[in-house]
């Protein structure tokens, strides 16, 4: 059988993709990333920590295969870190998870399967895979288990990241998965998993931009009528659409529209203002080659937990796209990922871009970064 990496979180998921695969009887080879040390003032760190290094070690032990851990810091916080703080610092709320997927859990880690002559890189994620080799190139497809699915994070693999794919859970659910764990007595059976970002393992966004940026700096509210309503002391960790924490009273809820680049002035208005029908996305990757350059239809989500939406796509340029919703949406929100499909399959995706708001409608503006700048 094939020699297969591994990658172990330490998790329940990333556990049972490893054992179903050595009772497979493929040659696996366990793989953890070390992406922090507390002890040397590195990023606190949920995922890969030095208790979840100890439980991947002892799976591999209950699987009779190598593990290997690989010290990935420097690279997760240039990678990660920095692109997370410096997109807050710049009005955008970043999507960590897709720049870690594509440029360590699938980037790293392919460099170093094909140097222990691994093929194919497996993972946790509830996704799945069709076409390769000579069925064409390798497609994304959503997970079966649809409250689990991450395929949304998987949109900028590139195509030799998604050809060397491996998702061993596409096709189960979660329930299937610790029952699983259970069933072949793996030792973190039990294990809770978190929601939080690995690097925020309590949630606490605005704490950690002042940690890294320092104290915020107030700045102007103004109404998306161009009315000044007063001043905030800091806008740290806040995030388009978001409703508490602006201290501006007011007769009906107010939520952020835009936020000026660098710290300063927020825009707010009231709900009907939030809902946006066209957008400009950055950094355009295609799954499907025909689809470059070309206007089409997709479904379109403009965040994790999003329904998607149909709606009309037209190139701009090579890497820059405009978005038109078939009924608008309500904060899309800048420096998110928007993620297309066709049915379950991933055609593409990009990065939303900062639109003009005012008091006749939202305008989309023209793409001015690339996805290389993106967090």
């Amino acid at each position: 059988m094939a020699r297969i990496l591994a990658a172990l979180s330490g998790g329940v998921d990333s556990s049972v993709a490893a054992a179903l695969l050595k009772g497979g009887g493929h040659d696996v080879v366990g793989v953890s990333l070390q992406l922090s040390d507390e002890s040397r003032g590195g990023a606190v760190s949920r995922c890969c920590s030095p208790e979840d290094l100890r439980d991947a070690r002892r799976l591999c032990d209950h699987l009779a295969i190598p593990h290997y851990v690989v010290n990935e810091e420097e690279a997760f916080e240039r990678e990660v870190v920095a692109p997370f703080v410096e997109s807050y610092r710049a009005g955008r709320t970043p999507n960590p998870c897709v720049g870690c997927n594509s440029r360590l859990k699938f980037g790293t880690l392919l460099e170093i399967a094909r140097s222990i002559g691994a093929g194919r890189v497996a993972t946790g994620h509830y996704a799945r895979r069709t076409g390769g080799g000579d069925e064409g190139p390798a497609r994304i497809l959503k997970g079966r288990d649809r409250a689990k699915d991450q395929s949304y994070f998987l949109f900028d693999l590139d195509e030799a990241q998604r050809e060397a794919a491996l998702f061993p859970l596409g096709e189960m659910t979660k329930e299937g998965v610790v029952a699983t764990a259970r069933r072949l007595g793996l030792p973190n059976a039990g294990k809770a998993e978190s929601q939080d970002l690995c690097f925020l393992p309590g949630g606490d966004v605005a704490g950690f931009l002042e940690e890294r940026l320092g104290p915020a700096a107030a700045g102007e509210v103004r109404h998306v009528d161009g009315r000044l309503l007063g001043r905030h002391e800091g806008r740290h960790g806040l995030t388009v659409g978001q409703r508490r924490g602006l201290g501006i009273p007011a007769k009906r809820p107010l939520y952020v529209l835009e936020m000026e680049e660098g710290g300063g002035a927020i825009t707010v208005g009231e709900r009907e203002h939030l809902f946006v029908r066209e957008i400009a996305v950055s950094g355009a990757r295609m799954h499907d080659p025909r689809l470059a350059g070309a206007s089409f239809r997709a479904s379109a989500r403009i965040r994790h937990r999003h329904e998607g939406v149909p709606s009309d796509v037209t190139f701009l340029t090579e890497s820059c796209l405009r978005v038109r919703f078939d009924e608008a949406q309500a904060a899309p929100t800048p420096g998110q990922a928007l993620v297309l499909y066709e049915g379950d399959l991933v055609v593409g995706g990009g990065w939303i871009e900062p639109f003009r708001v005012g008091p006749e409608a939202p305008r989309p503006v023209d793409c001015a970064v690339t996805s290389a700048e993106r967090a």
